[in-house]
């Protein structure tokens, strides 16, 4: 995270461990939201949100600040590649599962739900 921060002009030395923490808790927070039923779609959301904006800042770094080819460090080493149009790609490639939480994802009808959407009242 720092050798990023450094190389888009940010002072990693102050901002390194406040930017790794942020975004782990933030990760984490998704996480839960995923797992509690009544969250689901909200951290569909949140997940894509964060996969796009990882993927922005990928592309923004390398065709707009011209950055040197940084390892991404993403999944540790099983897929690393170096920050740009691949680590976008892969990023992008993993809003399909978010899409699918999102779009597919039905919560369960209560019977007083349904009773009240036909219009009678519950028994």
């Amino acid at each position: 995270m720092g050798q990023l921060l450094s190389a888009s002009g940010i002072d990693y030395v102050r901002w390194s461990w406040s930017a790794t923490v942020a975004v782990i808790l933030i990760e984490v927070v998704i996480a839960i939201l995923l797992l509690i039923r009544r969250t689901v779609r909200i951290g569909a959301l949140a997940a894509a949100v964060l996969l796009t904006a990882f993927a922005g800042y990928a592309l923004y770094y390398v065709y707009v600040l011209h950055g040197e080819p940084l390892e991404c460090g993403c999944f540790g080493g099983i897929i690393a590649s170096q920050l740009g149009v691949s680590t976008a790609l892969r990023n992008l490639c993993l809003l399909l599962p978010a899409f699918v939480v999102w779009f597919g994802y039905r919560r369960k009808q209560t019977q007083v739900a349904r009773a009240l959407a036909a219009g009678s009242a519950p028994a």
